[in-house]
């Protein structure tokens, strides 16, 4: 996002203002890499640490509000350099709020582990692995002005939406077979719906990294289809 002003200091608080959110897209991809392996090795000392980056992807996203006002407030931008500090605020929301799925996700882990492993958590897992490049993928998109990355990882959401509903109708036939298993399965199909939103998130990132680059939001939202529960 290379930028050319004659005041450097405000090249400067523009390079800045990407590198908050850079550093939270890595906290975040850190964050959601913990929380799978912590579900994978049922290891309840990864899930905690899981949650050792949330002060510092809250404090990241704070900085980068109060530098994007600052901007706003003496810069007056306009065009593109309006459109990189409102997309870089709006990222940053969607980044901080995947952190906190990342976070679910390593707090119901902890459940899991205390009880005997079902076959539904491989399914979950695999899902997990699918979502996570993605989220990579997104960031560096956004770091790199990179418009078919974003575009990549938007055409993608079908994917995991996919994955989420054959996980959900797994679940539910499941717990029908094992009743004993209710209460793991419900973590489950939280866990799930956290991957699905964290799928979301990304795809919202998508759209701004968009918006910011070329000015115009290019992607027509398909309605979402929820599973059908009764095959």
């Amino acid at each position: 996002m290379a930028t050319n002003h004659i005041v450097k200091s405000y090249d400067q608080e523009l390079a800045q203002l990407v590198s908050y959110a850079a550093q939270m897209g890595s906290l975040v991809e850190q964050q959601l890499a913990a929380a799978i392996q912590a579900i994978h090795a049922r290891d309840n000392e990864i899930a905690g640490r899981t949650f050792a980056s949330d002060t510092a992807i809250d404090t990241l996203e704070n900085d980068l509000n109060e530098l994007a006002l600052r901007i706003l407030a003496l810069r007056q931008p306009m065009a593109s350099d309006l459109r990189l500090i409102i997309g870089s605020m709006k990222i940053a929301r969607d980044l901080e709020r995947i952190g906190d799925y990342a976070a679910s996700l390593a707090k119901r882990s902890r459940n899991l582990n205390a009880v005997e492993k079902i076959s539904p958590t491989m399914t979950l897992v695999r899902m997990a692995n699918q979502v996570a490049p993605i989220l990579k993928q997104i960031v560096d998109a956004y770091t790199n002005s990179d418009i078919d990355k974003a575009t990549a990882a938007y055409e993608q959401d079908d994917i995991i939406d996919d994955s989420y509903h054959k996980l959900i109708t797994e679940l539910m036939q499941y717990m029908q077979k094992h009743p004993e298993s209710i209460k793991e399965c419900t973590h489950l199909l939280f866990m799930a719906k956290n991957l699905e939103r964290i799928g979301d998130r990304a795809t919202n990132i998508a759209e701004t990294v968009h918006f910011i680059v070329k000015g115009s939001m290019p992607f027509i939202r398909k309605p979402k289809v929820l599973p059908d529960l009764n095959k």
